[in-house]
């Protein structure tokens, strides 16, 4: 196994392939690897790549003008959305990310946070999805809405789980998708890929 590159965050941001999945850690202000969205928003604004990215997330991050899930929010980067959740309107009013997922520029998937984790857990493990009762009879049930929350996700022909009869019940399966990229903020790394949170506010 060859060693991890040590690289700035711009030449960290050079490998987004277009079309890439990227799945970003944080919570709300804690834990948000700013730098590196930082760089990848500074990249496609200036070049107009990468295009078409998938953002997924186990928690909104950033909340706020500008920061985090924001620095995804323009039109041609991202094609969809896939998080455990969303800027709650009340708290932040002028989302540009939220204003996206409401004139359908993007597909947006909603789905328990719990689930994201696990489905990240399965990606990595090469495992095909997970079974859970969670979501059964709610929105995120796919005989519902299958957590798509606007228009553009409902057109698609994207979908996140499907029901499976298990033992005489009924289950969801959710499926494992790609991830091509992860952005992580931690407070020291090795160059054997190790992170380490010892400085960080959580654990997450």
């Amino acid at each position: 196994m060859s060693a991890a590159r040590v690289m700035s965050a711009d030449e960290a941001a050079s490998l987004v392939r277009t079309g890439d999945v990227v799945a970003v850690c944080g919570v709300v202000w804690n834990l948000v690897p700013e730098v590196l969205l930082e760089a990848l928003e500074r990249r496609f604004l200036e070049t107009g790549e990468p295009r078409g990215l998938t953002e997924t997330h186990l928690h909104v991050y950033g909340l706020g003008p500008g920061v985090g899930l924001e620095r995804f929010a323009h039109k041609g980067m991202t094609t969809r959305v896939i998080g455990g959740s969303f800027a709650p309107p009340y708290w932040f009013k002028d989302s540009a990310m939220n204003r996206l997922v409401d004139e359908d520029e993007v597909e947006a998937f909603l789905l328990p946070a719990g689930v994201v984790c696990a489905l990240w857990r399965a990606t990595g493990a090469r495992r095909p999805g997970i079974l859970s009762e969670i979501g059964i009879k709610t929105f995120v049930d796919p005989r519902d809405l299958g957590g798509r929350i606007n228009e553009s996700a409902r057109r698609s022909e994207y979908s996140t789980s499907e029901v499976v009869e298990l033992g005489g019940r009924d289950w969801l399966f959710y499926r494992s998708y790609p991830i091509d990229v992860s952005f992580i903020r931690a407070t020291s790394a090795d160059t054997d890929g190790n992170l380490a949170l010892e400085g960080e506010p959580l654990h997450q």
